[in-house]
């Protein structure tokens, strides 16, 4: 089989390779021509194991197209466990920092997601090699928590995968794994940098409680913005109202619908938990807020006022 990139093509293997498996397949150095024969018979029958919604095990050698016999890395997925279907990828060290990496990575999620129809992929890199974490994140894959070991994991369902292959953001609940995107975007809004302990605390409550939802937008790989939604019943609506608390969107973002897919999901999220109305306070100086909220089809009914409670309430 062959895949395409703009600059790579990734192909199985072959016995007239086997000078070039035994060159690049150990980054320590060549291996003797016997045991790189021996890889090669054994990715062949490993190949002829996967089947439609399921894959064994996926080793492609990666080329650029420019010179197709010579090697530079290999890249695939391990699914031997059968719990789990790992993406992993290596680029010899004179070919890193173009991209191929990233380049070989998607091409391989496409053809699992897109052709061989598997249902999730997993990956991982050490937490140290943050190329490699980079490389995740630009391929859509969402950072779900740590290893025992440390490092951090990651993971992408097909559902997530064909949004990203599409153009589109991917929308979801968040996880506490969010916690440090959404804090950036929150301090982006509010400009201000909030103390982030006490940030993570906030938020591991509310994703503790069943009064909110936070959802959370994925592009590329990473959180592009957020909404925290409240849930709680109000005695002068006899119901439940939902109330935006926070929307942000990352400037680099914006123009991508992004805002009005994390208010879609929001509303549908309101639909389902039967509530009345959906509102928001923004502050006065959001004029584009204003305007985004109004263009969906919200009105401006009340006005709101605050005091901060470090502040003496004026008694007249």
């Amino acid at each position: 089989m062959e895949l395409y990139t703009q600059n790579l093509v990734l192909r199985t293997a072959a016995p007239e390779n086997i000078e070039e498996v035994a060159r690049v397949w150990d980054p320590q150095g060549l291996i003797p021509l016997e045991k790189a024969q021996s890889q090669i018979a054994k990715m062949a029958e490993n190949h002829g194991k996967n089947r439609p919604g399921r894959i064994v095990h996926l080793c492609l050698a990666v080329a650029e197209r420019e010179r197709p016999q010579t090697f530079v890395g290999w890249c695939g997925l391990d699914g031997a466990s059968g719990d789990q279907l790992q993406l992993f990828y290596s680029i010899v060290p004179e070919r890193q920092g173009r991209g191929y990496a990233t380049q070989a990575a998607r091409a391989v999620l496409e053809y699992a997601f897109q052709k061989a129809g598997v249902p999730f992929v997993n990956g991982g890199c050490h937490k140290e090699n943050l190329a490699s974490y980079r490389v995740m994140e630009k391929i859509g894959m969402r950072p779900v928590g740590l290893g025992e070991d440390g490092n951090p994991l990651f993971f992408l369902s097909q559902e997530e995968a064909l949004a990203c292959f599409a153009g589109e953001p991917m929308i979801g609940r968040s996880t506490l794994a969010d916690c440090p995107a959404i804090y950036r975007l929150i301090c982006g809004l509010e400009g201000e940098e909030f103390p982030y302990r006490q940030f993570e605390e906030v938020f591991r409550r509310q994703q503790e409680s069943g009064g909110y939802i936070c959802l959370v937008a994925r592009w590329e790989g990473r959180v592009a913005g957020v909404l925290n939604l409240r849930i709680e019943g109000q005695l002068h609506h006899c119901g439940s109202v939902a109330e935006i608390m926070e929307l942000a969107v990352d400037p680099a973002c914006r123009g991508k619908g992004i805002g009005g897919a994390l208010l879609a999901k929001a509303w549908a999220e309101a639909k389902q938990r039967e509530c009345l109305v959906l509102e928001v306070a923004s502050a006065g100086h959001r004029d584009r807020a204003h305007g985004f909220y109004l263009r969906h089809g919200l009105e401006q009914t009340h006005k709101k006022f605050s005091v901060p409670l470090a502040q003496k309430l004026k008694v007249k």
